[in-house]
């Protein structure tokens, strides 16, 4: 896939194309895919340096977005409840999942 270095930041070398990469989960210690297309949107749009790797798998995000799910869903939530969720919400936000920036800190 075809980038544009325009929208990459970089400090020495921008990248010119995407590949797929397998990468190592930190969490879980299996392979995975770090997707051309996954790229493109962590390089381009959220403006990570484009030496940057994903380090979890799908199955850790999953948990994290199943976590924020049920804390965002409670009624009464204690002052850690709240903590917690602005915490996952903000780390959702980075790694491209929420999209909209109001959900981190509402």
């Amino acid at each position: 896939m075809l980038a544009d270095i325009k929208k990459q930041n970089y400090a020495s070398f921008p990248r010119t194309l995407y590949v797929d990469i397998e990468e190592q989960c930190e969490t879980c210690p299996k392979a995975f895919i770090f997707f051309a297309q996954e790229q493109q949107y962590w390089f381009e749009v959220l403006g990570f340096w484009v030496d940057s790797h994903s380090t979890r798998c799908f199955r850790y995000i999953l948990t994290l977005r199943k976590r924020y799910d049920m804390l965002t869903s409670l009624a009464n939530k204690t002052s850690d409840e709240k903590t917690q969720r602005i915490e996952l919400a903000n780390t959702l936000y980075c790694l491209g999942i929420i999209k909209n920036i109001k959900k981190v800190n509402g």
